[in-house]
């Protein structure tokens, strides 16, 4: 008769099963055993090791042919360059948006070709383009305005719906719900 484990967080050692890709060895991830049934693993692709482990505080560290279980805390933190380049688009992004950036190529090209009276299908394309953005900016403020005096919308500025989001985190449930305040996923992020 199979018997579902506990939560991760309650167990001690156990059985598992250390999966593996079959070809080039990397360690994929734990399996837990249900009972005495073995899981169904796929042995083209896979490897697997049956082993005794504490999921929470140990890691399997190596490949298929020799791996060992080392304590979580004795492993040095894992940093890529993945996470530290998103790290630097992110510091950037939030103090030079996307649109703020190309806003502030587009004056300076515009104050050169003002400047030198450089002419040209290339200075010409630079200008519609400008002038469009100009009028969807127009346009956008317009809408602004009549969706905040319409009794038709409740309408939230950017002060607003940071607010509403500050109030509906207040007290601690972005703890519950995603990390530390100001780590949420929110419009003005």
């Amino acid at each position: 008769m199979n018997q579902f484990p506990a939560a991760f967080d309650e167990l001690g050692k156990r059985p598992m099963y250390a999966l593996f890709n079959r070809l080039s060895g990397q360690f994929l991830m734990l399996i837990g055993r249900m009972g005495d049934e073995l899981p169904a693993i796929d042995e083209t692709h896979f490897v697997g090791h049956l082993v005794e482990i504490d999921p929470v505080t140990e890691r399997i560290s190596g490949s298929a042919e020799s791996f060992e279980i080392v304590a979580l805390a004795e492993l040095p933190p894992v940093m890529d360059e993945y996470t530290i380049n998103a790290r630097c688009r992110d510091k950037i992004v939030k103090r030079y948006p996307e649109h703020r950036q190309l806003n502030l190529m587009a004056d300076l090209l515009e104050a050169l070709v003002a400047q030198t009276g450089l002419q040209g299908p290339a200075v010409e394309a630079f200008q519609q383009m400008r002038a469009f953005i100009a009028q969807c900016q127009t346009r956008n403020a317009r809408y602004k305005v009549a969706y905040a005096q319409s009794p038709d919308f409740i309408y939230l500025d950017e002060a607003a719906l940071e607010q509403r989001v500050l109030d509906e985190l207040e007290g601690g449930l972005h703890e519950v719900i995603g990390g530390p305040l100001g780590t949420a996923v929110t419009p003005y992020s």
